[in-house]
């Protein structure tokens, strides 16, 4: 007869803090990646174009045109670097824009104009890879970055993350604790290896860590 009845609801809900934990501790480290990978490109970018300015200027008192031939290849090399770090710069950006599939385009592009380059860009590409399901990918890529700078922590933490997130535990287990023996300071590795022993069943461990 056009009266309203108004029902209030009290709802209790059971939080997973757990995972809710997990997931700041990943996100404060990425974080904190991600600020110390820029400033180490803006360095390189600056190093490679006051490099590449000394070599224009050297071009032009050459003696000969073998010698000028000779600096316009380190040019070109010096110049190749610098495009990549610039691809690899628009990949952090975007990655942090969480434009994913765009910023794995860039950092392949990176990886293309210099395959022997910085670590950071194959450890960057596998944590894009990471973000968007595709493990298997991200482990390649993370086993690059070791290749080229085995006493980095965060590939083997990252990659111990994705050998959890497969389901292998034990190998995620051996990532973090490589990364704790790399840093003792790494508070994520810890936590994340705390996680993998909760999973696994060993509940000392992982309250230790």
């Amino acid at each position: 007869d056009g009266k309203m009845i108004v029902f209030k609801c009290h709802v209790k809900v059971l939080v997973d803090d757990d995972n809710i934990s997990e997931q700041l501790m990943k996100d404060r480290s990425e974080l904190d990646e991600m600020s110390r990978q820029l400033r180490e490109v803006q360095n390189e970018r600056d190093r490679l174009k006051n490099e590449l300015d000394q070599l224009r200027r050297e071009i032009e008192s050459a003696k000969n045109d073998n010698e000028k031939q000779t600096i316009r290849n380190e040019v070109q090399k010096i110049d190749e670097g610098f495009t990549a770090t610039q691809y690899f710069d628009i990949g952090l950006q975007k990655y942090n824009e969480k434009k994913y599939s765009e910023a794995i385009e860039n950092y392949s592009r990176a990886i293309e104009l210099n395959p022997n380059q910085s670590s950071n860009v194959y450890y960057n590409r596998g944590l894009t890879y990471q973000k968007i399901g595709s493990l298997n990918k991200a482990i390649q890529d993370y086993n690059r970055a070791i290749e080229l700078n085995p006493k980095d922590p965060e590939p083997y933490n990252n990659r111990g993350v994705a050998y959890s997130d497969i389901g292998n535990l034990t190998q995620a287990i051996v990532d973090f604790t490589k990364a704790i023996e790399l840093d003792p300071n790494l508070s994520q590795a810890y936590n994340n290896r705390g996680f993998a022993y909760y999973k696994h069943g060993h509940l000392n461990q992982a309250i230790e860590d």
